[in-house]
């Protein structure tokens, strides 16, 4: 039970510490939002389940962008029908899609989360 709670948790903690870093090194300052913690932490689950199922890590890296996108669309939707603002996240770059919900450019950044989340993943389920 702890363990299902746990990967989700590490998971969008890790999310978070990665994109303060990467506000800062890319735009000289740290940011996040709890909304997009929450989101994260409600999402991965679901990110987990696609990686395990198909346990094919090199497929799953390749693919994790389009699944943060879902994962972006499906989330910003919910934060527009519910609250009517999306303070998770709002990108601003002439490769924005979907309302500004997604970021076209940033495919090999989120490859680079598809390669932690996936080690992240190994180490709880081997060693948690």
């Amino acid at each position: 039970m702890l363990y299902k709670f746990l990967l989700p948790f590490i998971y969008a903690l890790t999310f978070a510490i990665i994109e303060l870093v990467f506000y800062r090194i890319k735009y000289g300052y740290y940011h996040t939002t709890l909304e997009q913690f929450i989101l994260s932490f409600v999402f991965s689950p679901f990110m987990i389940q696609i990686n395990r199922t198909y346990n094919n890590n090199v497929l799953f890296v390749l693919l994790y962008p389009i699944l943060f996108w879902l994962f972006e669309i499906v989330g910003g939707n919910t934060l527009l029908y519910f609250f009517d603002t999306n303070n998770a996240w709002t990108y601003e770059s002439p490769y924005n899609a979907f309302n500004n919900m997604i970021r076209l450019d940033y495919y090999f950044y989120f490859m680079f989360l598809g390669i932690i989340f996936n080690y992240i993943d190994f180490l709880i389920e081997n060693y948690i």
